[in-house]
């Protein structure tokens, strides 16, 4: 087991802009490579689009997507019996803002033919209107976790491994 100290959790300053923390999460996702500049200029021209297209405020636009898109559990896999179950299990809000991030991002990179900006532009008009490729994700993970609800009792056991015995208390070759 590591003695290291356990990483703290660094607070993301927010953007200049909007002043949300919300966005500058939002920008470091789309961000690659260290291109900050360009990760800004992409999403708040991305927003802009979808601000002058709805009608409404960009930052109600981004906190309605998020509200239609966020995951409240998340799927994690656990071994049964040679089988293998998706369970659900609860996630914090900070975890499934991520996860929705990524399905926005994952899907609006799908599309070809168009800007980045376009293109999230567009997953964010449609992930807001209840439907796209974000929005599918989204209802997809809400199905499954409706299925593996029968199995959310594994959650509370031990998924860390098989016990195994010491080999060295053995005596007379048993394993």
């Amino acid at each position: 087991m590591s003695r290291r100290n356990v990483a703290k959790k660094r607070e993301v300053s927010a953007d200049r802009k909007y002043n949300s923390k919300i966005v500058a999460k939002f920008i470091n996702h789309v961000m690659k490579k260290g291109k900050r500049a360009l990760a800004e200029k992409i999403v708040y021209g991305a927003m802009e689009k979808a601000e002058k297209q709805l009608g409404v405020p960009a930052m109600d636009v981004l906190t309605g997507v998020l509200a239609n898109i966020s995951p409240a559990v998340e799927l994690r896999s656990f071994r049964a019996g040679g089988v293998n179950y998706r369970i659900p299990v609860p996630i914090k809000e900070e975890r499934s803002r991520f996860i929705a991030f990524g399905w926005l991002l994952s899907e609006a990179r799908k599309r070809k033919g168009m800007c980045s900006r376009d293109r999230i532009a567009l997953e964010l008009l449609e992930a807001h209107s209840g439907h796209g490729g974000a929005f599918r994700k989204f209802e997809e993970n809400v199905k499954v976790a409706e299925s593996g609800r029968a199995f959310s009792h594994f959650r509370f056991f031990n998924t860390g491994g098989a016990r195994r015995s010491n080999p060295s208390n053995n005596i007379g070759g048993n394993r």
